[in-house]
């Protein structure tokens, strides 16, 4: 009853709020903005959008101003046409803080999103406080099997599978720890409105220019890159992500000159929401130091 509740909460929440939208590139990118203080902007995973913060923007908003986007081609934002590598999307990121009139602010990217924080910030270190990354794609070259094998041509059956709403649900579930203990209205709430405005042919070409079997592509390679960071940087992570092993985590915060690591136990790949209380007190404690 008391997630019920929860949700409830957080439904009305976005009920309340405004939908804004910048022109980035030609392209309306859609987000919302909450709260007052200092800047944050939040950057979700791919196949994700905006509400999948839902667990966090309002204790978040409660000590800083939080933007939240749609990435292009996510939620109600347009693709940007021809903008397919993971390079274009730190672009992107980097004209929508611009557009925000975003001087200084702290990022937080999920998955996908976390990539693209690590490029932004290596593009503005002086303009990012700080840097958060959730269950971060990026730290390395490992990518799962299946986004591998679906990078390569003739293997479309297996994408159609993951991406078709008709088995949204059964994916959404793979994204947690405990699945038999899942309650279904989380499960409900994380797949619905599951928008994208990309095509099937979109999310394989996303895939093969950034993916190969050997995972990323060294060419979009941020590892060796991680040690120019010096922006503080939390990293939080799921004991047992089955998407983004713990391992990686591990490995990259001895890159990072200035970083830490937060684990949650019994928790999957969306630790913001599986964990969202624990995630919550993280990110305040670390944002307001």
């Amino acid at each position: 009853m008391e997630l019920i509740n929860k949700i409830e909460e957080i439904d009305n929440f976005f009920k309340q709020q405004r939908n804004e939208f910048i022109t980035v590139n030609g392209t309306r990118i859609r987000y919302i903005v909450v709260g007052s203080g200092t800047p944050i902007l939040l950057v979700h995973g791919i196949g994700g959008f905006l509400e999948t913060w839902g667990f966090n923007l309002i204790p978040l908003s409660k000590f800083f101003k939080v933007y939240v986007i749609d990435l292009p081609g996510h939620g109600l934002s347009q693709m940007v046409e021809n903008c397919y590598t993971f390079t274009c999307g730190m672009d992107v990121i980097i004209k929508i803080v611009d557009a925000l009139g975003l001087k200084q602010t702290s990022l937080i990217g999920h998955s996908l999103g976390g990539i693209i924080c690590i490029g932004a910030t290596l593009r503005l270190t002086n303009r990012i406080s700080k840097l958060i990354l959730v269950n971060a794609a990026g730290l390395s070259r490992y990518v799962p099997w299946y986004y591998r094998l679906a990078s390569l041509p003739g293997l479309g059956n297996i994408l159609t599978t993951l991406v078709s709403r008709k088995k949204s649900k059964s994916f959404t579930q793979r994204l947690f720890y405990n699945q038999n203990l899942l309650p279904k209205e989380l499960v409900d709430w994380i797949s619905r409105n599951r928008q994208v405005s990309w095509t099937i042919q979109d999310l394989f070409k996303l895939l093969r220019v950034n993916v190969s079997l050997g995972g990323f592509r060294t060419e979009i390679d941020v590892i060796n890159k991680l040690h120019l960071i010096n922006t503080p940087t939390l990293l939080i992570h799921g004991a047992q992500d089955n998407i983004i092993p713990l391992k990686h985590a591990e490995k990259a915060s001895n890159m990072l000159p200035n970083s830490e690591v937060i684990v949650f136990q019994g928790c999957g790949h969306l630790a913001h929401v599986e964990k969202a209380k624990e995630f919550n007190e993280s990110v305040i404690a670390f944002l307001k130091r």
